[in-house]
């Protein structure tokens, strides 16, 4: 498959063909009987995200996106950055937090369940007083052990979108990596599931064809060029510097 803006709408398309309602983890309606939630974790950039949320606007489509507030390569904090998440929920998309439990160093004398649960409770509360106006109802996990994936987490208030409910009762279809672990449009068009839970990671998608190193590289030169002409405005004689 090819990861381009094309190509995803074409799985849109194809949803749409087949009699699958786009909905969310909030979506407690009984009457439907094609269900789809489409979830985007950021695992990379910001402005991939927004560019992606921009996309899926103009197609008409609502869905969920993921952000870290622990990442080293995006800062949720820069007023660009909250300016974009929130033009992202004005679109209608959901905006879940996207917990990444390496960062902690849990007590191993400690409930684990207990810890773990307070953290995230914590970084949603974060993420929602840096987003203001923007209300945190869902959680995933980015690179998740096995031991969380086992747990089936209960966060009092928020969905965990790696619950059984959503991780083993609804057919699971991931491009992590940029690689489909199954063939999406195959898995659509049997009409064997009744409910689907597709995540995307926006960073691998483009207007046109790009191989993985290509994507890679540019976003490393393109972060480089960033650095460096943020040190220039930290340290105007950089360029004098031997």
């Amino acid at each position: 498959m090819n990861f381009t803006f094309d190509e995803y709408a074409d799985i849109i398309n194809l949803l749409r063909d087949n009699d699958y309602i786009i909905t969310n983890y909030h979506d407690k309606s009984s009457d439907i009987s094609k269900k789809v939630i489409l979830r985007h974790d950021v695992d990379l950039s910001l402005d991939k995200a927004f560019e992606f949320a921009c996309f899926e606007n103009n197609l008409g489509v609502k869905s969920t996106y993921y952000i870290l507030i622990t990442s080293e390569l995006y800062n949720l904090v820069n007023v660009s950055s909250i300016k974009k998440v929130k033009q992202m929920s004005e679109m209608g998309h959901d905006i879940g937090l996207h917990f990444d439990e390496s960062q902690y160093n849990f007590d191993e004398n400690k409930d684990w369940t207990k810890q773990i649960t307070e953290a995230i409770i914590n970084e949603r509360a974060i993420m929602e007083t840096i987003l203001n106006d923007v209300s945190i109802k869902s959680v995933s996990m980015h690179i998740p052990s096995n031991k969380t994936i086992k747990s089936n987490l209960t966060i009092n208030g928020m969905v965990n979108s790696y619950s059984d409910e959503y991780f083993s009762k609804w057919k699971y279809l991931s491009d992590s990596n940029m690689h489909w672990r199954e063939d999406v449009k195959s898995i659509i068009k049997s009409k064997k599931y009744s409910r689907l839970h597709i995540l995307t990671h926006p960073f691998w998608y483009e207007k046109n064809i790009n191989s993985k190193n290509n994507k890679i590289t540019y976003f490393i030169d393109k972060k480089i060029y960033s650095i460096y002409e943020l040190m220039k405005i930290i340290v105007p004689d950089m360029n004098s510097l031997k």
